[in-house]
């Protein structure tokens, strides 16, 4: 199964533009006037939820029907032969009978409420038998579908609610002939629009098909045939993040940014396509990328950055000119497969041609053994190519699955919120993550976890920004992030690779029953007696119950509590899983860690069986320059002086970058400029942005100071532009990174 929790952006790849109309469901226009949250902002002090969606929960499920193998005019013995030969035949040959049928059942799950993904499933044979014509083939394949947590509220329900829940609706037969069969006399828009014979082919029949329009001449057991789907499981997933040690391990990271034509035809200057390209890019180089490299033909640029730790970004970006539709094909596919080969992180945006993209069906465009960030931005992209990139990249011995080495960004909903906009929040805090993790520093914030649930609020509260009336975001996901490596506070989760001297783990194996429906619970405690400072903490458990929707599970230490497990779940048995928690970085390792435990509804039981301390140990770089101010300054109410507050650095050097915290208390963080100053330069970190949201805390790599002096006075200043609202400049600190 894929990720349990998914919120969605995007589809892959441009091919030929059809002769019909196609869905224009990418970046919309220009909204330049909205600015989100700050990421670090947004993630500060907020619980993680242990789910990669807020938006929308993935729901696995159990498909039966079958499916005609049409072999007329060939001999009883050559159709028994197949019958015979299906018994026993491999997932992948069973799928080219099962999957194009499986798509037929988009329309009938979407009237429940529910997004399924139409790549393949896993199928298994129940029955096989034949005719004078032909075999019958009886399957059961396990699929998964998506449910919008608001579409849920409505009929007051969660998703573990859904388990057990049946649909029973038809499909065709024989899926390769139904279009000709069936034609406009058996198809509808699903959205109401009126719908032309020239609508349809054979590729788009599955997203119009209406079995029971008036009219439809199509007969039940012959060329229709029952299905039933069952929803089995809906899990959470613990905190998971992305590989950043293989995405590292070179010092580099490649990306390649694809952006289709959204208006077919000949290619205007004004295509959205161009626009989004446009917008896309000055992201970019607002964050201190550069242009490296201009391409022939109109077709892009190349821009990078080398950032503090020496991380070095290269990202290049295509135009619509080099995707155009006007463009052979040939060279289209080969352009967009090489893309794919060669980088690590690769979006696009465009077209989902209604998942009749093939590009992606090709084993040889993938890298072996090189992790990837796959960003598919176009409609329903969860639906359409999610499993695609699983399925090819496959190596039976050392990636059986195809998930070591991808994780697949997807949306399930079309927006119009520009949502290149919201792409570029993920990727410039990937980076950040990535930085942060070659200097050494706690990755705790960027997990897959709250980077999707930044990029659906940022997108939610752009759409209403947009059309509060006609309030329409984008749902985004992360897919094939449930088995991920990556630990941030220590080794792998896959392997043992001995530990690190800076590692130090601590267990209690004392199993202890959790008394049912007492909010009191249990407590265990491991007294750590080694003394360091703390760089990361993460908490391996393994709790058996039979609800864990029951469970609330908090770790506590010097005074501190933090909630790991808040009574989410549903019906799921047991929590076995490692938290990355935070809330304890820098602080002292010794003293008491007291997991509890507690039950909050009657009837189902559990037991703490067991659970392992991870403390990861801070160590420090000589080479960097690094200052505090922990003096709180209150900020004047809507007042230009502001409040100031500064750090003397004595120590020589140039700067090659600094990196900036800024701790604010403040009921309106949306009245706020925040700025520092140093040596004649002054540059601003915080400008209005963020609204009525409650406390800023700022995390910032900057490069404009470089090639300046870092000795001097830095100064720090905070205006309150706006009256009523009040606040205090708790601390900041700087760490200077010198140029080598």
């Amino acid at each position: 199964m894929i990720s349990r929790f998914n919120l969605f952006s995007g589809s892959f790849f441009v091919v030929a533009a059809l002769a019909f109309g196609f869905l224009s469901c990418s970046s919309s226009g220009p909204i330049e006037e909205y600015e989100p949250i700050d990421f670090e902002t947004f993630i500060d002090g907020k619980e993680d939820t242990g789910y990669l969606s807020n938006k929308a929960a993935e729901m696995e499920a159990r498909l039966i029907s079958k499916v005609y193998i049409d072999m007329t005019g060939q001999s009883a013995q050559a159709i028994q032969a197949k019958a015979d030969s299906l018994q026993s035949a491999s997932r992948w040959t069973l799928q080219k009978y099962t999957s194009p049928q499986l798509k037929y059942a988009r329309n009938p799950l979407k009237g429940e409420k529910l997004d399924l993904n139409l790549e393949r499933g896993d199928p298994e044979v129940v029955d096989v038998t034949t005719d004078a014509n032909g075999v019958w083939l009886q399957y059961a394949s396990s699929i998964e579908s998506l449910v919008k947590f608001k579409e849920l509220e409505e009929m007051n329900l969660t998703p573990s609610d859904l388990i057990g829940k049946q649909i029973a609706f038809q499909l065709p037969s024989m899926p390769e002939s139904v279009f000709g069969k069936g034609g406009i006399a058996c198809a509808s828009d699903p959205d109401g629009d009126e719908l032309h014979v020239e609508d349809l082919n054979d590729s788009n029949y599955f997203y119009y098909f209406d079995p029971d329009k008036q009219g439809c001449a199509l007969v039940a057991n012959v060329d229709l045939v029952s299905a039933n789907y069952e929803i089995i499981s809906s899990l959470d997933t613990p905190s998971v993040y992305p590989e950043y040690d293989l995405l590292t391990q070179d010092k580099k990271i490649s990306m390649v940014n694809l952006f289709g034509q959204i208006t077919h035809g000949d290619l205007e200057d004004n295509d959205w396509g161009w626009i989004a390209y446009e917008q896309f890019k000055r992201e970019f180089e607002r964050a201190g990328f550069s242009v490296a490299e201009t391409f022939e033909n109109n077709f892009g640029h190349r821009l990078t950055k080398t950032y503090t730790g020496g991380l070095e970004v290269t990202a290049n970006f295509y135009t619509p000119e080099a995707l155009k539709d006007h463009r052979p094909r040939e060279e289209v596919n080969q352009l967009f497969s090489q893309a794919i080969h060669d980088h690590e992180i690769v979006y696009y945006n465009g077209h989902a041609f209604y998942g009749s993209l093939t590009v992606l069906d090709k084993p040889e465009s993938y890298p072996e053994e090189t992790y990837q960030i796959i960003n598919m931005d176009a409609c329903w992209s969860y639906a359409y190519y999610t499993k695609q990139v699983f399925e090819n990249k496959v190596d039976a011995e050392t990636d059986p699955d195809g998930m070591k080495y991808a994780d697949v960004v997807n949306n399930t909903e079309p927006g119009i919120t520009g949502s290149h906009k919201t792409a570029w929040l993920l990727y410039k805090n990937i980076f950040k993550g990535a930085s942060d993790y070659m200097q050494g520093r706690s990755l705790s914030k960027y997990s897959w976890n709250n980077l999707i649930v930044y990029m659906n609020n940022s997108a939610d509260q752009r759409a209403r920004w947009y059309d509060p009336e006609k309030f329409h975001a984008e749902i985004y996901g992360a897919s094939g992030v449930g088995s991920n490596c990556f630990n941030p506070s220590g080794p792998s989760y896959c392997e043992d690779n001995g530990g690190s001297s800076l590692t130090h783990e601590y267990e209690d194996t004392s199993e202890t029953e959790i008394p049912d429906n007492n909010d009191g619970g249990i407590s265990r405690t491991i007294n750590v007696t080694d003394q360091f400072t703390v760089k990361s903490v993460s908490l391996e458990v393994d709790i058996k119950h039979t609800y864990i929707g029951d469970l609330k599970v908090t770790l506590t230490h010097a005074g501190s509590e933090q909630v790991l497990h808040n009574k989410s779940g549903g019906g799921s048995d047991d929590i076995r899983t490692t938290f990355a928690v935070s809330g304890f970085e820098n602080g002292d390792s010794s003293g008491d860690w007291i997991i509890s435990v507690s039950d909050h509804a009657s009837y189902d039981t559990g037991r703490l069986v067991s659970w392992k301390l991870i403390l990861n140990e801070s160590s420090s770089d000589p080479n960097l320059i690094e200052g505090e101010n922990t003096g709180s300054v209150y900020i004047p109410d809507d007042d230009s002086s502001g409040a100031s507050s500064s750090i003397d650095i004595s120590a020589g050097g140039t700067v090659s970058e600094i990196m900036v915290r800024v701790d604010i208390s403040h009921t309106y963080i949306g009245d706020l400029v925040v700025t520092l100053a140093h040596d004649g330069s002054t540059v601003t970190l915080h400008d209005k942005a963020g609204g009525g949201t409650e406390n800023l805390a700022l995390d910032q790599t900057l490069a404009d100071f470089s090639g300046q002096s870092a000795s001097g006075q830095w100064t720090l200043k905070v205006v309150d532009t706006a009256a009523a609202d009040t606040g205090t400049l708790n601390s900041w600190s700087l760490t200077i990174v010198p140029a080598q």
